[in-house]
């Protein structure tokens, strides 16, 4: 327990969190006292660090750290607790350490100063105290925390829920309606369902608990939808991953992962099949999750919801992994829609459909699709995966008509070879992959003499072109 001094009443009567974290920087506090910013303790791509300055605290999810006012300076400053509150009331006028002290015990120093001047000018600036490292738990205490988990897990009801194609799949993940009076240290999620985490050993380190009603209804506004166990020595979120440990086997078999964003998305990949699946439990990918994917493959799958947020946490995340190491592959799912929410409209078959069509054709937008019909051109499109001889003939003499034909071909076969490699990056079967493979090679060829034709003077396009 932190001493109780003046220092520490100057700094919680007359410092706001806002006005210790704005020293560091600026940072907008919205009007209900709440900010959220990057967090300077790791590297933070998107803003993760959650301010509320009405509680005075702060804490940073990806990473784990948190606390009051003067624990911001001493992560900051690298310094102890009360040269922490030192720093605060010298830049804010508070009171200094003398100034709690009666002239009796301040010393000769006090009593007579000539004789000490200039004492300390020659002294460097004091090294900060290093922080002494909190005793980790010991393995007792680690099996008495898993136990206190299971006790909860079996104190709930079981949960059924509304797609009957999804049930077996919730009951091998353990998923549990909570009662509306749960044990002791559990009551903060009375009501929800509950999904256990466990860690990459099978070890049951907490849940995370959605909101059983919609949060956007009537009664459910202002209410968080997910509520997850609090940080502790068995439980760290920025070093778990959902599903992990029900997927590695296939996972190590596949030697690709699907990562979803949350628990329920993670299930319905299950249930339609695709049991190397994770989830990330929200919209940030921390460096100790990373370095646990490491260990069972190489090659993800970002299967997030096809909204906006969605695709900028998936654009983010695959620079992340890509600078990692990985093999990315970005699965753009129909807008607005998420792996749960086509499993309930469509069912498992038409689920697998969807997806697959979604991950072999990613990137069928960037190129601007196919050719436009009422350009009077349709008759040069490439039937693409065709393994005879294509031949392409052009329609018109005039040479300024002949470059942009070229490049509407050049995108055509650029977005055959971009399916192509979408479909080899899913496949696992050696027949299929070098079949893929050689559709591949011919149509590498095929673009090759695009790039000769393109790079003659303009003038000299040949007049008709074969590909093989």
């Amino acid at each position: 327990m932190k001493k109780h001094s003046k220092q520490s009443e100057f700094v919680e009567d007359n410092l706001t969190l806002e006005t210790v974290v704005n020293w560091y920087g600026s940072v907008h506090f919205k009007s209900n006292g709440k900010a959220l910013m990057r967090c300077p303790f790791h590297n933070d791509t998107h803003p993760s660090l959650k301010l509320d300055n009405h509680k005075g605290l702060w804490h940073c999810f990806p990473c784990g750290k948190g606390g009051d006012k003067a624990t911001f300076v001493m992560e900051k400053e690298s310094c102890s607790y009360p040269e922490a509150l030192k720093l605060l009331c010298a830049r804010h006028g508070g009171p200094s350490d003398q100034s709690s002290e009666s002239t009796e015990t301040k010393g000769p120093f006090y009593e007579n100063p000539i004789e000490f001047e200039g004492f300390f000018a020659p002294l460097e600036t004091p090294k900060a105290t290093p922080k002494v490292p909190e005793p980790e738990a010991t393995p007792e205490q680690l099996r008495a925390m898993e136990q206190e988990n299971r006790a909860f897990a079996n104190s709930c009801y079981g949960y059924v829920p509304d797609c009957g194609g999804l049930s077996e799949a919730y009951v091998n993940f353990g998923v549990r309606m909570v009662r509306q009076y749960p044990p002791q240290g559990f009551t903060q999620f009375k009501g929800r369902i509950a999904f256990p985490i466990h860690n990459e050993r099978g070890i049951l380190v907490g849940f995370t608990c959605r909101y059983f009603g919609q949060v956007n209804s009537v009664g459910g506004k202002g209410i968080p939808k997910y509520i997850n166990s609090a940080n502790s020595a068995l439980y760290n979120k920025s070093r778990v991953i959902y599903g992990l440990y029900q997927a590695i086997d296939h996972i190590l078999s596949e030697g690709l992962v699907h990562m979803v964003e949350g628990p329920k998305d993670c299930i319905a990949m299950h249930a339609a099949g695709y049991q190397n699946t994770v989830a990330l439990c929200g919209s940030a990918l921390s460096d100790e999750q990373i370095e646990l994917l490491k260990r069972y493959a190489r090659r993800v799958s970002l299967v997030l919801d096809g909204d906006e947020a969605g695709q900028n946490a998936a654009a983010r995340i695959e620079k992340q992994l890509a600078d990692a190491g990985f093999m990315v592959m970005n699965c753009l799912l129909p807008e607005g829609e998420d792996p749960d929410s086509l499993f309930h409209r469509y069912g498992k078959e038409g689920f697998c459909t969807i997806f697959r069509e979604s991950a072999y054709n990613r990137r069928v937008k960037k190129f601007g699709g196919t050719l436009d019909d009422e350009s009077g051109e349709s008759d040069i499109r490439v039937a693409l995966f065709c393994d005879d001889e294509l031949e392409v003939i052009a329609l018109h003499q005039q040479n300024l008509m002949e470059r942009p034909r070229l490049e509407r071909l050049e995108a055509e076969i650029r977005m055959e070879m971009d399916h192509l490699m979408g479909i080899l990056f899913y496949t696992t079967n050696k027949p299929e992959r070098t079949e893929v493979l050689q559709r591949l090679v011919h149509a590498s060829k095929r673009l090759n003499i695009l790039y000769k034709e393109l790079n003659r003077p303009h003038g000299t396009y040949n007049k008709q072109i074969r590909i093989k």
